[in-house]
């Protein structure tokens, strides 16, 4: 699966449409939407004219026959063959049917998008559309949008001047272009992608493009776990991780790779904080190094370099301050037979000397301004051009890159290029990219690739955080709850 185009998908369709009817996929597309609504004891279903608005009315049919309350909003008449013959039956049903310009003010539990599909472009100017907007974003109700949300550019994700803004987006065969950016993401909300009978032949697609991560994708990928297995099975991951000021960042690091999976973990750290991680992270073999003024000096313990030369996966960088790190990196990469993160102040320490790492087994984890500061592009431009800036800067290094954000991209230089769906601000927390990369170095030490840990990493990473949003709320959760829910993301997930 990849994320597509609006010429793309209309390509698909096409094709599809030669042997099966619209109005079974239609009819398809009811069922996925009902499946996201039936826990809702109320719906208020917008329909525009055209194919999205039929979509609508058969959803509403469904959820009328199972009970629900529902009540249907014609935004505009219906124009299409299929959106005609639906709205009947929905009168046939007995469906309320709200018309004209004044829209209803009772609340429902959710509100179903079924506007704009995939095609509009340009600025939205029919007041009347405008005013149905309005009203789906200004409900204290969900909201699910059908297929886009209504108002998206589905190429480019931009507002057409006013947009839906929904808490999940149900998209129907695979994800549309314009979510790949920015601006999609207080749109989208969360994505659910749904197969609804339009098949891709994705042999023909020459255009570059990304897979996106989900769940049905990460089952292939997170390692099998034999019963007849034992610590060493899932290998050994060594952090070099912290500072005085920072032993916070090794401790979450560590936890992180303990909870998803990995067999054995040791911490690299300043002398100074052994003993507070001893404490914190008890499942850990804590190894002190040589330091100055807190931080720890490149030239690392004799004990050190051996659990470096022994390790499955080496992470470097979490909370170790400011020092010489391009020399401690220079040194890890030298002791290292197995592939290697490189994270936060590891990155920083690189800029202008990403010689160091060229070509090399590595994995860098920058966000925006570290990417920046590493790859001379300015931010305006990453983030307009994330996945080119990213897959460009790798390939030209011979590196792994996962480029963080809302949008989180994860490249090998012109192959196996991801991108993370899922977008939460419960993330957006001290110590969240600690954890992270400890679970990216987990799974590097279980066996995978750097691109399939990092994308395994931050899959799990961010259905963690959603999980915390939904549970305690995207204001307060912290590193820990994020850490303690790796587990349940790891077996819904899995499920």
């Amino acid at each position: 699966m990849l994320f597509l185009s609006v010429n793309m998908i209309r390509e698909a369709e096409k094709h599809a449409l030669e042997n099966v009817s619209s109005m079974h996929l239609i009819e398809n597309v009811a069922k996925v939407c009902f499946e996201e609504l039936k826990n809702f004891g109320s719906v208020r279903v917008y329909c525009g004219k055209g194919n999205n608005g039929s979509d609508g009315y058969a959803t509403a049919i469904i959820l009328k026959k199972h009970g629900k309350r529902v009540e249907i909003v014609p935004v505009a008449e219906p124009e299409s063959p299929e959106c005609q013959l639906l709205y009947q039956k929905a009168l046939d049903e007995e469906i309320p049917i709200t018309h004209g310009v004044t829209f209803p003010t009772e609340e429902f539990e959710c509100s179903l998008d079924a506007i704009f599909g995939i095609g509009i472009k340009g600025e939205i100017t029919d007041s009347n559309i405008i005013r149905a907007i309005e009203t789906i974003n200004a409900s204290d109700g969900y909201v699910v949008s059908c297929d886009v949300p209504s108002g998206m550019d589905s190429d480019t994700g931009k507002a057409c001047g006013i947009s839906v803004k929904a808490d999940k987006t149900v998209t129907f065969t695979a994800p549309k272009r314009g979510m790949l950016s920015n601006e999609s993401v207080d749109l989208c909300g969360e994505i659910v992608i749904a197969e609804v009978g339009i098949p891709v032949d994705y042999n023909t697609i020459t255009e570059s493009t990304c897979v996106p991560l989900t769940k049905k994708l990460l089952k292939t990928m997170i390692p099998a776990r034999s019963r007849y297995s034992h610590k060493g099975t899932f290998g050994t991951a060594v952090i070099v991780a912290g500072s005085r000021s920072m032993s916070g960042a090794a401790a979450m690091a560590a936890m992180a790779a303990v909870r998803s999976g990995c067999g054995m973990v040791k911490i690299v750290a300043p002398s100074p904080i052994c003993a507070v991680l001893n404490i914190l992270v008890k499942e850990a073999i804590v190894i002190p190094v040589p330091e100055q003024n807190g931080v720890m000096l490149p030239n690392l313990s004799p004990e050190a370099i051996n659990a470096i030369k022994t390790a499955s996966s080496v992470l470097v960088g979490c909370g170790i301050g400011k020092g010489d790190h391009d020399l401690l990196i220079s040194n890890i990469l030298n002791a290292a037979s197995c592939p290697v993160i490189v994270d936060a102040d590891g990155i920083n320490a690189l800029s202008g000397k990403m010689k160091i790492v060229q070509n090399k087994n590595v994995l860098l984890t920058p966000h925006p301004k570290e990417f920046s500061r590493i790859s001379g592009y300015d931010i305006s431009l990453i983030e307009s051009r994330r996945i080119q800036s990213a897959d460009k800067f790798a390939r030209e290094n011979g590196i792994h890159l996962l480029l963080k954000g809302a949008r989180t991209v994860i490249t090998y230089g012109g192959s196996n290029k991801y991108v993370c769906p899922l977008a939460t601000s419960a993330l957006a927390k001290a110590g969240s990219g600690d954890i992270l990369a400890g679970i990216i170095a987990s799974f590097a030490a279980q066996g995978l690739s750097l691109t399939d840990a990092a994308a395994t990493g931050c899959f799990i990473h961010a259905y963690a955080g959603m999980l915390g949003e939904k549970r305690i709320g995207a204001y307060s959760v912290t590193a820990d709850d994020i850490i303690n829910l790796i587990a349940p993301a790891i077996v819904e997930i899995l499920k």
